[in-house]
């Protein structure tokens, strides 16, 4: 099931308080993305119907794009490509460590939908991809693991992924990709051995970002690689909205949801609840 510019008939609404951006919405939101332009999308789940949703916010109001039940949990960008006559929005595929998802949106036309394999079969094929666009558009990045569980990222070249759309729906790319690199297994876990889990991937066309982090009231963690896997550095102490989170949180519940970069400015989507309440907060990242 898609659907394709809908406007939203909620009173969901996105608006500025200092330094951050708050979207409201009645959904869990579980990713940003800021195109070229600066453009914010969101990444939403309604768990009551087991569909996510892309959401266009802009000057206080939002307009969903598309939705689908095939869409993944994390992991999503947005082009506009042909002269910007047309959508393409890159998503994960629900259930699948091998695959994407690549919608495109032209027109009122019934989006067409592409199944892509970025990951072969000698992988895990549980978990999820979690692809990132970088913000300038050129690369693609996603997770997959073997099946002795070792985490990698792989960059795919976004013009040669889209040049291959023609009339086939299900792509093998598995072997086309630029770069690879391993993720230690120390990086899933904190100083005392807490679970922390990937939770974004962001780029800027330079620099690749990966977020780790669990819903404690803890500082999450950001790597900092070049795209052909060079480690540049590590943050540990990532903590932005940890102080709102202190007053608004009644569970000390403090998630690191979405990252994305806005014009070379990296920005973190944060969720923090209280009682059955989210606040979701996109906060500037600083060093």
């Amino acid at each position: 099931m898609v659907i394709l510019l809908v406007p939203d008939p909620l009173s969901s609404n996105v608006y500025a308080a200092s330094a951050a951006t708050v979207i409201k919405s009645q959904f869990n939101l579980q990713g940003i993305y800021y195109d070229k332009e600066g453009n914010l999308f969101t990444l939403e789940q309604n768990y009551k119907n087991n569909v996510s949703m892309i959401f266009y916010n802009h000057d206080g109001y939002r307009e969903l794009l598309l939705k689908d039940t095939d869409i993944g949990h994390q992991g999503f960008g947005v082009s506009t490509l042909e002269h910007n006559s047309a959508w393409y929005i890159l998503t994960g595929m629900k259930k699948s460590g091998l695959h994407i998802l690549l919608y495109k949106l032209k027109n009122k036309n019934k989006p067409i939908k592409y199944r892509i394999k970025l990951f072969p079969d000698s992988f895990t094929p549980g978990n999820e991809t979690m692809p990132a666009l970088s913000d300038d558009g050129r690369f693609i990045f996603a997770r997959g693991r073997s099946k002795d569980g070792q985490m990698f990222i792989r960059a795919f070249d976004t013009p040669n992924t889209y040049s291959v759309l023609k009339d086939i729906n299900n792509i093998d790319l598995s072997d086309n990709y630029l770069y690879q690199w391993p993720i230690s297994s120390r990086i899933a876990s904190n100083a005392i051995g807490s679970l922390q889990p990937l939770q974004a991937i962001a780029s800027n066309g330079h620099d690749v970002a990966l977020m780790f982090g669990n819903a404690r009231l803890t500082p999450k963690v950001i790597y900092f690689y070049t795209v052909n896997g060079e480690l540049k550095r590590i943050d540990t102490r990532v903590t932005p909205g940890i102080e709102d989170a202190m007053v608004f949180s009644q569970q000390n519940f403090y998630e690191p949801e979405g990252l994305s970069y806005q014009k070379n400015r990296l920005k973190i989507l944060i969720t923090y609840a209280k009682g059955i309440n989210k606040r979701n907060v996109i906060y500037n990242y600083i060093k």
